[in-house]
C-alpha cells in the first residue's frame, strides 16, 4: 500500500460566469493586454487546416522584434510572420495563417458585433458563427471615421457556447499584408433562445 498527504489546494477563478442582461456589452478591453478571455474575447489564429488555435502572447523580451508584446504563434512551431499587437494592428502571415479576433457567446441571444477597420482594399475580415461565414467586410483607407477607419456592424443570433470569428485575410495567400481593427464589441440586443 502507499499512502501520500495533499494539502492547501485552492481553486481561483479567472473569469466568473455572470448574467448577461438585454443592452450588455462586452467590449475587447485592450487596457488588460497580454491576457485571454477578457469580456469572453480571445487572440486566435486559423491554422491551415481550418482549425483555430490561441496565439501566445509575448511580452518586451521577445527575442523577434515584431513579436515583442504581440500575440503570435513561436517561430519553432509555425515558421510564419503573423500577428495582432496593441497597437490595433493585425498582420496575416504569409502562408495562410490568419489572425483571429474571437468571442465565445456566455449567453444565447440577438447580438450586434461591432468594429472599426482599416486598410487596403485586398486585406478583408471574414465574421464567421462558428463555421457560418456571415459577412465578408473588404477594408478601405478613405472612412469617415478619425485616421480613416470605417465603422462595421454585423448582427446574428447565438447559442451559449457558440463562436464569433473575426478572422484577417488577404486575397494573396502568398502575401503578408497588415490591417487595423479597433474599438471592438459585442452587445446583447436579447437574450434568450432565439426563435
Amino acid at each position: 500500500t502507499r499512502q501520500g498527504w495533499f494539502r492547501n489546494q485552492s481553486i481561483t477563478y479567472k473569469t466568473v460566469e455572470k448574467d448577461v442582461a438585454e443592452g450588455d456589452v462586452f467590449p475587447l478591453d485592450t487596457d488588460q493586454w497580454g491576457s485571454q478571455n477578457i469580456n469572453g474575447w480571445y487572440y486566435m489564429y486559423q491554422n491551415t487546416d481550418g482549425s483555430f488555435r490561441e496565439m501566445t502572447f509575448f511580452d518586451g523580451t521577445a527575442e523577434i522584434g515584431w513579436q515583442q508584446n504581440a500575440y503570435s504563434a513561436p517561430m519553432n512551431e509555425v515558421w510564419e510572420m503573423f500577428f495582432i499587437n496593441n497597437q490595433n494592428i493585425f498582420f496575416v502571415g504569409e502562408n495562410g495563417r490568419k489572425p483571429v479576433y474571437a468571442f465565445k457567446a456566455p449567453a444565447s441571444g440577438n447580438i450586434d458585433v461591432y468594429v472599426e477597420i482599416h486598410g487596403t482594399g485586398d486585406v478583408h475580415l471574414g465574421v464567421y458563427r462558428n463555421t457560418d461565414l456571415l459577412q465578408t467586410i473588404d477594408f478601405v483607407t478613405t472612412g469617415t471615421l478619425p485616421g480613416g477607419f470605417t465603422a462595421h456592424t454585423v448582427t446574428m443570433d447565438v447559442v451559449k457556447g457558440d463562436w464569433v470569428y473575426l478572422i484577417g485575410y488577404v486575397d494573396d495567400t502568398n502575401g503578408n499584408r497588415q490591417g487595423w481593427a479597433r474599438n471592438h464589441s459585442v452587445k446583447y440586443n436579447t437574450v434568450g433562445q432565439p426563435d
